[in-house]
């Protein structure tokens, strides 16, 4: 799949593209050639301003076993909650929240998720004080 598809808004967030934006993470942290890691930060900046970028982060929370991705993802609606907050619709709103919330007792509930995922669980309370605070 051409790199280039993670922005098309035509072609649906399924397995495949978020294959596609794990391997465009991998390649942003992993490699040493600074061209490819110019162009995969080019990339995700872009993904990350598309106007309907946040209804995509469920799917890659709930199915990336990459923490970078599912970071990635959380700034994604960190980024939304202070800066969008107030456009979106109540429903979508309390949507977020209640996947927050339910996400972050699935990452405490498991004593080997808790201890894998500490970044991620500190991210996720970050991101749900913002929803409070909004």
């Amino acid at each position: 799949m051409d790199p280039n598809s993670l922005l098309n808004q035509n072609i649906p967030f399924d397995n495949q593209k978020l294959q596609l934006l794990e391997n465009i993470i991998n390649v942003f942290y992993t490699t040493k050639n600074n061209n490819d890691r110019t162009q995969a930060d080019k990339l995700l900046n872009q993904f990350k301003v598309l106007p309907d970028s946040w209804t995509h982060c469920a799917t890659i929370l709930s199915n990336s076993n990459n923490n970078y991705t599912k970071f990635f993802a959380l700034g994604i609606l960190e980024d939304l909650i202070i800066s969008r907050w107030n456009t979106i619709q109540q429903d979508s709103k309390n949507g977020i929240k209640n996947f927050l919330v339910e996400l972050l007792v699935k990452n405490v509930t498991d004593d080997n998720t808790f201890v894998a995922n500490q970044t991620l669980i500190q991210k996720l309370n970050v991101s749900i004080v913002q929803v409070i605070n909004n």
